[in-house]
């Protein structure tokens, strides 16, 4: 009996460990590329609503570098 219930617990921390793995690989980089998507989206914001209240187009840099950053890390996500 106490030998069928440890094949089982190794099976278990198994298939837990390759799930714990997958998360690694494979989720976690895709978090990541969300995240820089989040952030790229919250910079374009910010340099709008900068570039409203003041009239000084130099702030619209962030503005206008997200497609490119949004566009990368899309494609990242894509692959994931």
């Amino acid at each position: 009996m106490l030998l069928v219930v440890s094949f089982t617990a190794v099976g278990a921390l198994r298939i837990q460990a390759e799930d714990i793995a997958q998360l690694t690989q494979v989720q976690g980089p895709a978090v990541d590329a969300n995240n820089q998507v989040l952030q790229a989206m919250d910079d374009a914001q910010t340099g709008l609503r900068a570039y409203q209240l003041s009239g000084d187009r130099a702030l619209l840099q962030p503005y206008l570098g997200t497609y490119d950053r949004t566009m990368t890390s899309l494609a990242a996500l894509q692959k994931k």
